[in-house]
This record gives structure tokens, sequence and C-alpha cells, in this order.
């Protein structure tokens, strides 16, 4: 409604300054008048028609001059009275009605020109009218189509928030299981934190070859075999580096010369292993390399006699295979080359030397444990 009256009021002024007369009269507004009341301005130029050196009639309910123009622009016009000792009857604002042709002043009386004045305007508004009711019916349509937009928009703007409120729901719903499964995975790991450990390992040990000092190399037996069984304590020290360390006994069986003699031995064993990656329930199968190194005491049964001695083993180089079974426990496969140095003391009082070269294969299984 504010708009329609804003409108309708801009339409009067408009109406005020560019309504034109029937046979050609035309109601203007001064726009100014000299000092001197011998010259004033009118907002109709060359557009209009208007020539310099034209004359106009200018016409009020009182007075009535005769004017000629000057000074003429696109819009402007400059008048100055004909009549030498006249002054503009008018001032600055006012209304009068202009005509090209001097005999309005006498053709026209009061009651004759304001009923001009009335059919001109009453003709205008209704023109005026029409316009309004076209710009109300295009403000109508308008409105309706930025409600149907604002409307289009705000769905827009739900499907929109829906949509990110789904995939945010979802996104957290994948976030939640990959957090679920982590959590699982590092709860699995933490069921074999690989920091402390025992395993329990039997092997079969095959004699590649030995030399002994007291008897000739020709007549060395190669012929020998055995078994061996190593408890291990094992712990991790950095990444994936570990040191080990337990007890190994040993028992050996070598024929030689249609003779079988039994030797046992015991070691003290150390060694460092390292891991090429850490077992759990994602990857449970693990590769590792390691050597050790261990010192003991041997003891030989002969026919008719014991020998007993010193044992060192060094290097051990070894191949190893662990696979994650379930919860803390670990299968175990390894295979290995040692080289024994042992020295012995005979029952006269001298000593031999003895060193063996061996290649053993063995399994075993393995316990984490947390302290």
């Amino acid at each position: 409604m504010r708009v329609f009256r804003s409108v309708y009021f801009l339409s009067l002024v408009i109406a005020f300054q560019t309504v034109s007369a029937l046979y050609a009269d035309e109601l203007i507004v001064i726009q100014a008048v000299s000092s001197s009341k011998k010259k004033f301005i009118t907002r109709n130029g060359k557009e209009k028609g208007i020539t310099p050196g034209m004359s106009g009639t200018f016409i009020t309910d009182d007075f009535s001059v005769i004017a000629t123009a000057k000074i003429v622009n696109r819009d402007l016009t400059l008048w100055q009275l004909k009549k030498k000792g006249a002054t503009v009857p008018f001032k600055k604002g006012d209304y009068v009605t202009y005509s090209e042709s001097p005999e309005k002043v006498w053709a026209l009386t009061k009651e004759s020109l304001k009923e001009n004045i009335d059919k001109n305007l009453q003709s205008y508004f209704l023109a005026e009218k029409s316009k309004i009711d076209q710009d109300l019916e295009y403000y109508n349509l308008y409105s309706k189509k930025q409600v149907e937009k604002i409307k289009l928009e705000s769905d827009k703007d739900n499907i929109d928030k829906d949509l990110k409120n789904y995939f945010t729901t979802k996104k957290l719903e994948q976030d939640s299981t990959y957090i679920r499964k982590q959590i699982e995975i590092k709860k699995i790991i933490n069921e074999v934190d690989p920091t402390h450990s025992f395993s329990l390992l039997l092997h079969y040990n095959q004699g590649l070859s030995e030399q002994v000092s007291s008897i000739d190399p020709a007549g060395q037996s190669t012929n020998r075999y055995g078994y061996q069984v190593n408890l291990k304590y094992q712990y991790r020290v950095v990444w994936n580096l570990f040191l080990e360390g337990g007890v190994r006994l040993d028992q050996e069986e070598n024929v030689f010369n249609q003779f079988v003699m039994v030797t046992n031995r015991q070691y003290f064993t150390l060694g460092v292993n390292y891991f090429f990656s850490l077992p759990n329930r994602e990857k449970p199968w693990c590769m590792y390399v390691g050597t050790a190194g261990g010192f003991g005491r041997s003891k030989t049964e002969l026919i008719s006699d014991t020998i007993t001695g010193s044992a060192n083993i060094f290097p051990q180089m070894k191949l190893g295979s662990e696979y994650f079974l379930k919860r803390k426990w670990s299968f175990l496969a390894e295979a290995s080359y040692e080289s024994i140095y042992i020295k012995d003391g005979m029952p006269d009082g001298t000593y031999q030397n003895i060193h063996q070269d061996n290649f053993t294969v063995g399994i075993g299984i393995k316990r984490y444990i947390s302290f």
C-alpha cells in the first residue's frame, strides 16, 4: 500500500509538469524568475519544439503575458517579456498555461481556461491510472514469483540441509566404525604386546663337519645327529629389535667306527633378533633373522669312560617365522647354522679340541606376557 501511495504521489507531480492541454496548450511550472522581473525560465526546450525567437503566451487565472524565447536547450528555455515596462506576474514554482498562439490571450476566459485545465488533468489522470494499474499487476505478478522463488530457495536450503545432515551422519557412522575397528585392533595388539615373551623350541640338528685335534682328519666322522630343547626369554629393546636369553639342552649321537658316542651339553644362550613386522591378528605372519651365541658344559659317554669339558656356540645364524594363533600364543618355525667349539679333558690329563658345524631346524610355541 505504501508503494501504491508513493507511486500515486509521484504521478501527481509528474502530471502537473507534463500534462498537455487541448489545442496545443501545456501546463508548465516556472523554474526561475530573474531579479529584474523581465525574464523567466520554463522546463520546455527543443524536445517540445521550442526554438530561439519563438513567441509564447503564458496564462494564469489573473494574468497573461507574451514572451520571446531567447536561449533554448534540450530541456529548458529562457523567456523575455515582449512588452516593454511589463514585469513577470508570477514567481518560481507557479503553474501557468503555455500556448504557442498569442490569440489565446483574448480567446480564453477564466472559466474556459479552468474547464480546459480540468479536462487535461482528467485525461492525464485516467492515463496515469491505467499505467498504475499495469504497474500494480506487474508488481503483484513479480511478488508472486518472488514468493515462489523464496519458497523454492527455502525448499532447496532444506534439501541441502537434509543432505548435509545425512552425509554428516553417514560420515560419523563411518568414523565411528573406523574408531571401533581401530580400538579393536589396538586391543588385539595390546593382547599381543611383544615386549615380553617366552618360547619353547624343539630342534633337530644334523652335523655338517667335525674337526678333532686328537684324531686324524681322514678318520673323523661326519655321521652326527641330535636334538635340542631351547627355552628362551625375549625382550623388546627398541622398535623391531629384540634381545633374547635362555637355556639350551643338546643331545648328540656320533657314530664312529661302529661305536656310538652320546654327548650331552647344556648352554646359557644370548642373542639378538630382528623382526620385519610385529605379529597381530590383522597380520599374523611375520619373519625374523637373528644371531646368537652361548657357553656351557659338555659330557661325552664312551664305553668305559666319561669325558667332560666346556662348550661354546658362536656364531649361530638363524632365520625364523612366527604365526600368531590367538590371544597371546604364536607358532614358531626356525632354521639355523651354528659353530660349536668344545674343549674336553681326557682321562690321561690331556685336552682335545673339537670344532663342529651343524644345521638345525625346529618348531615351537611362544607365549606373550605382560608385567
